[in-house]
């Protein structure tokens, strides 16, 4: 029986099955709208803005909140945090 004459490494592989997935084609992620909410999902995967898949809730979302969000931007030339909201 023949055989290799070298072994590929896992980094080779690696790297071989990102460039087989870049490829054009069947190879591609599909990208579908969500029939509950119409957001864009991946499918075969669970919806991220709702939370369902194949109309059954499988993640439970929290309603939106009415509270404002605080970001912290930091200023990277003084070092300090600066707070918005």
């Amino acid at each position: 029986m023949a055989l290799q004459k070298r072994r590929r490494g896992p980094a080779r592989t690696a790297q071989q099955r990102s460039a087989w997935s870049k490829k054009s084609g069947e190879n591609h992620i599909l990208v579908q709208a969500c029939p509950n909410c119409g957001a864009p999902k991946i499918a075969h995967r669970v919806c991220m803005s709702c939370g369902q898949y194949r109309g059954e809730i499988v993640i439970a979302k929290k309603a939106a909140t009415t509270e404002p969000i605080h970001v912290v931007i930091f200023n990277t030339r003084s070092r300090r945090a600066m707070f918005s909201g």
